[in-house]
């Protein structure tokens, strides 16, 4: 128990876990400690400590740099002054959460819970909301227009999905190697750039961009430069467009996903797919294609 009243499964005492036993935990130089406690059993402390060392990140906000989280990187270098693999790898600070562009308050009744908001705009369509409310040590803005669009955003995705993957003997098959099709594929190859980037660094906001927003952009044009010359799309780069779109979403709208790689026909859940492989981005084609489409809407005009 916490309070140390009930031995745990190692059946250890509290009196037993001396200084110089944390300091066999603690420091991998350490000598083992005069302790009746089987050296088997110290052992495991050890590994388990060791496993989870480092700290890779610690994420708070941004009202604790100034105390909280500066002492817990001097802490660390006290503890290990010569050690620095046991130093924080990274600190992430954010900014509060806004409700619509106000402040979070039950007095006012401009509050939210995190159960409420899920019954209100599902699990995938709240994370697609809140990704993009914003990631730096700005507030960032929940707002409940654009959970109830991300609810249709993803419902009219899915849809398309399943309309474009029923009828997908009438799309073009053969080599993929029209210009539309190339320009398109470097559309996908950059997006997955892009979206690894941003996740990276832990940009969510960004990361949906490309990984939803941009490369829906890319399918749109491509599907307008499809009807308009007569060629159709082709079924495996649409099939790719599905494929890459999911994976890169699957962070963020786990559900949805999920979903979209059933309908693919994938085996297994995607959340043990690998990270979409980025090829070539032909950056001469679509500086090509981005003429073309200025200049056809100049024509419009």
């Amino acid at each position: 128990t916490v309070d140390g009243s009930k031995c745990g499964p190692a059946k250890i005492r509290p009196e037993q876990m001396t200084p110089e036993v944390w300091d066999y935990v603690f420091f991998k130089d350490a000598p083992a400690p005069k302790t009746d406690i089987p050296m088997e059993t110290l052992k495991k402390f050890r590994q388990e400590f060791e496993y989870w060392y480092p700290l890779d990140l610690r994420v708070s906000g941004k009202d604790l740099v100034p105390n909280h989280l500066t002492y817990f990187m001097y802490n660390h270098v006290a503890m290990w002054p010569k050690d620095q693999t046991k130093w924080p790898k990274g600190v992430r600070s954010n900014g509060h959460l806004l409700l619509n562009a106000e402040k979070m308050s039950k007095s006012t009744g401009n509050f939210l819970t995190l159960h409420e908001s899920v019954e209100l705009f599902s699990a995938d369509g709240m994370r697609f909301a809140l990704a993009d409310a914003g990631d730096t040590v700005e507030d960032a803005n929940f707002a409940v227009e654009t959970a109830k669009s991300s609810i249709l955003r993803l419902f009219t995705q899915v849809e398309w999905i399943k309309e474009i993957l029923g009828s997908e003997d009438s799309l073009r098959s053969g080599p993929a190697d029209l210009f539309m099709d190339q320009v398109f594929d470097s559309a996908m190859n950059r997006f997955i750039q892009l979206a690894e980037e941003s996740y990276s660094k832990m940009l969510f906001r960004d990361a949906l961009k490309y990984g939803f927003f941009e490369l829906q952009t890319a399918r749109d044009q491509y599907r307008d430069m499809a009807t308009a010359t007569g060629a159709g799309m082709h079924r495996d780069v649409i099939r790719r467009f599905i494929e890459v779109q999911a994976l890169l979403l699957t962070p963020i709208c786990p559900h949805v996903c999920e979903h979209i790689w059933e309908l693919l026909g994938k085996t297994g859940s995607i959340m043990h797919a690998s990270w979409p492989v980025a090829g070539p981005v032909d950056e001469l084609k679509m500086v090509s294609a981005g003429y073309l489409r200025d200049t056809i809407h100049d024509f419009h005009q």
